[in-house]
């Protein structure tokens, strides 16, 4: 049995610790996502951001034109256009396998752009968060995804997810921060503003104190 953790590509660029502590904690492979859908990610040990929200479904490697047809993946603009292959890098380096997370049918931005594509109730009601591989030209973006993260990432493996229509209860935005192991302090300290008006109102750090007896 191979020791798997999956991670998110934004984990491990800008963060040049986190692979050799990946492989420090027994882990062996990693799931790496080639292709996602929208969240709000933890990120606790991330130097610099410790909640990441990500708008919008994105494919995490270059994206060539030439290999589209008429669905095509969104980059992304909170990390790399190549953030996929930055990572592999990175933790294939410490000797860690690499396995590309695909997310197939589950895209808000495809589904918002081409609703006759997306899945509908009984009633007629549209999922936008949801491709149905019943139409050509979904399960042709599938294949077309599927190449591309093959020829480009060369995975060591890939994990395939959202192959299907999904259900009702699948919604949009996924909640990727529960597993951060935050205190109820932590959750209140992370729900403070510090923005450029409110950052000044809070009390000046004070360094220790040199004041003799």
């Amino acid at each position: 049995m191979v020791n798997v953790a999956y991670l998110y590509p934004w984990d491990v660029v800008g963060d040049p610790s986190a692979p050799r502590r990946l492989a420090d904690l027994g882990v062996e492979a990693v799931a790496l996502a080639a292709s996602y859908h929208s969240t709000r990610a933890a990120t606790p040990y991330h130097p610099a951001h410790r909640v990441l929200d990500v708008p919008y479904p994105a494919f995490y490697l270059p994206i060539r034109p030439s290999s589209w047809s008429r669905l095509v993946p969104a980059a992304p603009t909170w990390t790399p256009a190549d953030a996929y292959l930055q990572a592999r890098d990175a933790l294939k380096a410490v000797g860690l396998q690499v396995h590309a997370w695909t997310v197939l049918t589950h895209n808000s931005h495809l589904g918002a752009a081409h609703p006759d594509l997306v899945v509908r109730n009984a009633f007629g009601d549209a999922y936008p968060y949801a491709l149905c591989p019943s139409h050509e030209d979904v399960i042709e973006y599938c294949e077309n995804l599927v190449s591309e993260i093959l020829n480009l990432g060369e995975p060591d493996g890939l994990i395939l997810e959202a192959c299907g229509p999904m259900g009702f209860g699948h919604t949009s935005v996924h909640e990727k921060t529960s597993g951060a192991d935050w205190t109820p302090t932590d959750t209140d300290l992370l729900s403070l503003c510090f923005c450029t008006n409110c950052a000044p109102r809070y009390p000046s750090r004070q360094g220790p104190s040199s004041a003799t007896p």
